[in-house]
């Protein structure tokens, strides 16, 4: 299925956010990115590629804000695309 430049867009912006979140935070608390490697105990190349959306998982998210002692609240609105997953009866 291909996806539809709105869903495209969507993602970008949710994966946008998340990275402007985790920046704010790390400039908040003053910590590197050198720093947030060694407290993930990975390299600093992998928190850039974290800080650059790629490869971006709910677990990598939940575990740098455990890390810097926060949260990330997700909320929910109906938007108006439609997708074309049909629902099962």
């Amino acid at each position: 299925m291909k996806k539809s430049q709105e869903l495209i867009e969507q993602e970008e912006w949710l994966i946008l956010q998340v990275c402007l979140h985790i920046e704010d935070l790390m400039e908040e608390q003053n910590i590197t990115k050198k720093e947030l490697s060694q407290r993930l105990n990975k390299s600093e190349k992998y928190v850039e590629k974290i800080i650059d959306g790629k490869n971006l998982t709910l677990y990598e998210i939940a575990n740098i804000m455990y890390i810097l002692n926060s949260s990330l609240i997700v909320n929910t609105k109906k938007i108006g695309f439609h997708t074309n997953i049909k629902k099962k009866n």
